[in-house]
């Protein structure tokens, strides 16, 4: 694919240190974001997995790329997590977001990154890029009285229950039981300490949304299965 030739006033690099407000801002306000720390982009974003857009100094498209690790036919592959796309609204239609897509791309194929992959809102910009839908996610809400097993289960091991910030002991189990899961599987990412912190174990911004726990279920001692909710 032919990179677009950067017009003059413009420059795309990785924001530094003191620009990542700069790059929470815009990236907030593109994808309509407002204080959630859970959808902060910046929390734990590093300025160099950053790839942006500066238009006469002023950040104007930002992009990011986390730096995953996925299992993919039996192997570690090196993933880019795309994250926080998005251009100040009044800096639209000028080309920034594909601008920042090339340079992104090519930093990800010296870095040694072979898979792309995001959650994506708008399916169609992406596929532009080389991108394909590969798994979709669907959200059911309905009343437990409603469900009941076909084959109805009997378990003879034992289940437990925590809060998970109560559990800093079992949280090994439970990660060792996720490594076990994804062994044999593809697409499922290697989840370090501030993955596991941040996207399963870390407790609701919304009080309501009530403490998350985890429940362990166990036959003769041996850890075999594990859920996360709150």
């Amino acid at each position: 694919m032919p990179r677009r030739e950067v017009p003059a006033g413009v420059e795309v690099r990785a924001a530094n240190a003191e620009e990542m407000e700069d790059f929470r801002f815009v990236a907030n306000l593109a994808l309509g974001e407002h204080g959630n720390p859970k959808r902060d982009p910046v929390t734990f974003l590093q300025p160099e997995w950053s790839t942006c857009v500066f238009e006469h100094g002023a950040l104007s498209t930002t992009f990011g790329a986390w730096p995953f690790s996925m299992r993919f036919n039996g192997e570690r592959a090196h993933v880019a997590g795309v994250t926080a796309v998005g251009t100040n609204p009044t800096k639209r239609r000028r080309g920034y977001l594909r601008l920042a897509m090339e340079h992104s791309l090519d930093e990800q194929y010296e870095r040694g990154q072979s898979l792309a992959a995001l959650y994506a809102s708008q399916a169609g910009i992406y596929q532009r890029f080389g991108y394909a839908v590969c798994s979709r996610r669907h959200r059911y809400e309905l009343d437990p009285a409603d469900l009941s097993f076909v084959h109805a289960p009997t378990p003879t091991g034992a289940l437990s229950v925590s809060n998970a910030k109560d559990m800093p002991d079992n949280a090994g189990v439970i990660r060792d039981l996720y490594r076990q899961y994804m062994q044999p599987r593809n697409g499922l990412l290697h989840r370090g300490v501030n993955l596991w912190n941040a996207e399963v174990l870390d407790e609701p911004s919304d009080i309501e949304e009530g403490p998350v726990r985890v429940l362990l279920y166990e036959e003769d001692g041996e850890a075999l299965g594990y859920m996360v909710y709150t």
